[in-house]
């Protein structure tokens, strides 16, 4: 158990460093679910089927993919360990961000997190997300969005924060 004053992220939070960690490891497709006081994530990757490569690519391909686990637990205190690593490495927190795939699940958890919903998980499969979540009245609802879609809103979320921090920083709407 950590000896850190109890921390909640948003699932803002939480997805971006989910994110960050899943590009470093360079997982494409999987599926990601709540799992206790974490989160759980399990690649999957493409059929067999979906690949016309040499068999000699096709090796290299599954000997790096051999090295990065099947299942990967994200407790709190190894997200606030990530959280802390990435923050080091920013160079330019001001800056504005590439749209990734950490960008792409902060977006994600920022739409659950603004309309107060409960986040049940989500399945990555090439350029499309399937999210699961409890809506307000507890039903539990899918939505199927294409990656390309959930830009716009990380665009808009992104220059309304850069404005309303621009506006603090400046003394407006004290």
């Amino acid at each position: 158990m950590s000896t850190q004053k109890a921390f909640r992220m948003t699932y803002a939070q939480s997805l971006r460093i989910i994110g960050q960690d899943l590009e470093a490891r360079r997982v494409v497709n999987f599926d990601l679910a709540v799992s206790g006081g974490g989160f759980v994530v399990r690649r999957r990757l493409p059929p067999l089927g979906a690949w016309v490569i040499s068999p000699r690519l096709l090796a290299a391909h599954w000997r790096r993919n051999s090295k990065i686990p099947s299942e990967i637990h994200y407790s709190t205190d190894e997200l606030q360990r990530l959280a802390a690593q990435g923050a080091a490495r920013r160079k330019y927190p001001d800056g504005t961000p590439d749209y990734s795939l950490s960008q792409t699940l902060r977006t994600v958890g920022l739409l659950i997190d603004q309309n107060e919903l409960r986040f049940l998980g989500l399945k990555r499969r090439g350029p499309t997300l399937v999210l699961e979540f409890e809506g307000r009245g507890g039903q539990r609802v899918l939505e199927r969005r294409m990656i390309a879609s959930l830009r716009n809103d990380f665009l808009r979320m992104f220059f309304s924060r850069r404005k309303k921090r621009s506006s603090v920083d400046q003394g407006i709407g004290q």
